[in-house]
């Protein structure tokens, strides 16, 4: 594996992919910013936090177990999709009903309609292994022409809607509508492509769910101290301060996602060769690029807050600053969480997100009353230095993705001492 896959086709088209995925949402959210209030923002992203905090069980993500076992061939393709498939259709329906109960309880009316009508994503999405299936295939092009069209059409409403002063609950409508689309496309392509059937096999789901169950568990833990952070904003400071700090989030969201789009991307060379070279050149170019995206994080939040989302928002400043060592240690987790699958010790993932998602949580209830937004993001990337860097110190699994995680940093270090003599 060698830095210049990181140009390479699929990789691009990996990027576009999970970058509209992403900025979408950014998007929608300085849209939202500009047209609405900060008390809006802080509604909107209030039910997309507690909709994707729900999604842990509700989508029960299998992607990563999915595309090494297309990768490696021993069950048939079509036999591992509908499997996939039909366990997530299980979780969907559980998901439903969880964020259901959450709405009739909520005494907010727009928030409680705004969270019944993301519920229905759930089953929406069902049909997200397909896109698992162009990742192993190398054929991230199909995700990326995919999400180019839900995303232009979602952004395009959206934007009508805002101009024309429609309601929010439309907009999250809109946002539910874009996973529809999204779906459509991607079932609509395997089935021209493949022009075959799929099939369920008991004993694959079984399988699929418990390869996946512990990373979905540590995914659910870090998902937890990721978004809880949010919940916590809006419970103790109020709806409108969730928008500010909502607006420092959307920025760590956008400067986050090329270390997860390279990983999830580069992760089939790395099932293919599992060298211990190409695991170490796997975390280097994870660094490197975690490294260079915080410190343009670190440019934006200090001097291009306020122009993205508005005078208003100059609150957002301080704790985007603290997020903007998130990329680095987002990447940081991106590279291990691969290896980890390689090496299929997903279960030892468990014990050091619970950790950090306690610790997080902790930090959250002591510095948000005093420090207020500055509290809720160190709180997120002290847990985030735990998760995805410091744990694997203690766990002897883990211990050699330490050392190698180390071996970048020392690499970078000379790097830049070699350029400055």
């Amino acid at each position: 594996m060698r830095a210049k896959d990181l140009v390479h086709s699929n990789q691009i088209f990996a990027l576009i992919a999970k970058g509209l995925e992403g900025s979408k949402a950014a998007i929608i959210s300085v849209i939202i910013a500009r047209s609405y209030s900060a008390h809006d923002l802080g509604i909107f992203s209030y039910v997309l936090a507690v909709g994707a905090i729900i999604a842990i069980i509700a989508e029960f993500r299998l992607h990563s177990v999915v595309v090494r076992e297309l990768n490696t061939g021993t069950i048939p393709k079509n036999e591992v999709l509908g499997s996939a498939i039909s366990a997530i259709s299980f979780f969907a329906l559980i998901g439903i009903a969880l964020i259901g109960a959450i709405s009739f309880y909520e005494k907010d009316t727009t928030t409680s309609i705004g969270l019944a009508i993301f519920g229905i994503s759930y089953i929406l999405k069902i049909p997200r292994p397909f896109k698992s299936y162009y990742t192993a295939q190398s054929k991230n092009s199909v995700n990326a022409k995919c999400e180019i069209v839900s995303s232009t059409i979602t952004l395009a409403i959206t934007l009508y809607l805002a101009i024309n002063n429609y309601d929010l609950i439309w907009i999250i409508a809109t946002r539910v509508g874009d996973f529809f689309i999204g779906s459509l496309l991607l079932s609509l392509t395997y089935y021209l492509d493949e022009k075959k059937g799929l099939k369920c096999s008991w004993s694959t789901v079984r399988s699929l769910t418990g390869q996946s169950a512990p990373l979905v568990l540590s995914g659910a833990a870090m998902l937890l101290f990721q978004r809880l952070d949010l919940v916590f904003v809006k419970n103790i400071l109020g709806t409108s301060e969730a928008g500010y700090y909502t607006a420092a989030i959307t920025v760590m969201s956008l400067f986050s996602i090329p270390p997860m789009v390279i990983s999830e991307s580069l992760a089939p060379k790395l099932f293919k060769s599992g060298s211990e070279a190409s695991k170490q050149q796997f975390c280097n170019i994870l660094f490197f690029l975690g490294f260079s995206l915080s410190l343009c994080m670190l440019l934006t939040s200090l001097f291009a807050i306020d122009l993205i989302f508005g005078e208003d928002y100059k609150a957002a400043i301080l704790p985007a600053t603290i997020l903007s060592a998130s990329p680095l240690l987002i990447a940081l987790g991106a590279s291990a969480g691969q290896i980890i699958v390689f090496e299929r010790t997903q279960h030892l993932a468990l014990i050091k997100c619970i950790i950090a998602c306690i610790v997080s949580v902790m930090l959250n209830i002591i510095l948000i009353p005093t420090l207020k937004l500055a509290g809720a993001a160190t709180a997120t990337v002290a847990g985030l230095f735990i998760a995805n860097y410091i744990s694997h110190l203690f766990i002897p699994a883990y211990r050699h993705i330490f050392k190698a995680q180390n071996n970048s940093v020392f690499i970078a270090f000379r790097s830049i001492r070699g350029s400055n003599k």
